[in-house]
């Protein structure tokens, strides 16, 4: 992990506790190691990623709104009377054979409330997911697709 990445980490840490103390700069310190340790192990040329710290800020918190406005829809589904679920399947194309890039687009999607990543199947290049409102499988699939667009911008794979 680059310095700067190391420090962004650490920032990005202390500032999502709200209190610049010594406990949390040195969790920060540590969470920072432990990623470095964590993506130290991929060292070959096709599994190396450039991270943009702004993307992925930008990411994060798009991520944050995306998950309170899913959150409110899936709770609203549930209160209110009548279903309108409609729920499917569709194989969205992935546009890179990094596994990193693929987990995170599949742990993002699994996150938000009404999706769920079912499996990614890196030689087709294809991630397929689950979700309770799907009328439209091509607005769902552009959709899925943007969000892969936000996670690619974050962090490129270098000779992909």
């Amino acid at each position: 992990m680059r310095p700067v990445a190391f420090l962004v980490v650490v920032a990005v840490w202390v500032g999502l506790w709200g209190s610049p103390s010594w406990a949390n700069l040195m969790t920060g310190i540590g969470v920072a190691l432990a990623l470095a340790l964590l993506l130290k192990g991929s060292a070959g040329s096709a599994d190396r990623h450039v991270v943009h710290p702004l993307a992925m800020v930008s990411l994060v918190l798009w991520f944050v709104v995306e998950l309170v406005k899913a959150n409110v829809v899936v709770a609203w589904e549930i209160v209110r009377p009548g279903s309108r679920i409609v729920p499917g399947v569709v194989a969205v194309p992935l546009r890179t054979g990094s596994r990193l890039c693929a987990t995170i687009l599949a742990n993002v999607i699994t996150l938000t409330p009404g999706t769920l990543s079912i499996e990614v199947d890196l030689e087709a290049r294809l991630l397929f997911v689950h979700a309770l409102k799907a009328p439209d499988p091509e607005a769902l699939r552009s959709e899925l697709g943007a969000i892969q667009d936000r996670v690619l911008r974050a962090i490129a794979p270098v000779g992909d």
